[in-house]
């Protein structure tokens, strides 16, 4: 197993919408249905970019030297969306809320994806679905079917709108809450 420590790239939430993304957390968990082992510690909540799992110093510092030439990106607003869940309906491995489609997501996803190929990382294959993890590993309960998730999403009240001008790169440290820390920072124009 690799020592290389394990990154992300992500945008950052602010910390009103991150105590938002808390409180209605906390009224999720009161729901007999759901039963995570691991639920999303308030300092952790982000919209993933790309997962780059374990990398060494060189190919860390030759990457950031590719994401500097993210160039013409403007600053945009999000707002949080739906809650979904991906995976099987009956045992679903993670719960999450959405955010609105923004195309100046979609096309600074679509720069940090070609960048971190350009950098030698493989190329996601999956469509890219932004979303704030809010639990994962499920333990128990009945399926997540279109009623729980009806009811799940009549929990949200006041979505924040939130600005976005940088996005960071993440160390993961799993032993630790909050387990990411932002150790790079990429401002937007």
């Amino acid at each position: 197993m690799s020592q290389d420590p394990h990154y992300f790239i992500a945008v950052p939430l602010p910390e009103d919408v991150k105590q938002w993304l808390k409180e209605l957390q906390g009224k999720i968990k009161t729901q007999e249905e759901l039963h995570y082992h691991s639920w999303t510690h308030v300092e952790d909540f982000h919209i993933t970019l790309k997962f780059l799992g374990a990398v060494s110093d060189d190919t860390f510092n030759h990457m950031i030297e590719y994401l500097k030439n993210i160039k013409d990106m403007p600053r945009l607003s999000l707002t949080p969306s739906v809650i979904g869940s991906f995976g099987n309906p009956n045992k679903p491995r993670v719960l999450w809320m959405g955010v609105q489609e923004n195309p100046t997501l979609s096309s600074l996803y679509s720069a940090v994806e070609d960048k971190c190929v350009d950098a030698g990382f493989n190329k996601e294959t999956r469509p890219y679905r932004p979303h704030i993890t809010i639990g994962k590993k499920w333990k128990h309960g009945n399926k997540i079917d279109e009623d729980v998730m009806a009811k799940l999403n009549k929990l949200i009240n006041n979505r924040p709108s939130f600005q976005v001008d940088h996005f960071v790169i993440y160390q993961i440290n799993p032993s630790q809450s909050p387990k990411y820390k932002a150790v790079k920072t990429f401002k937007l124009s």
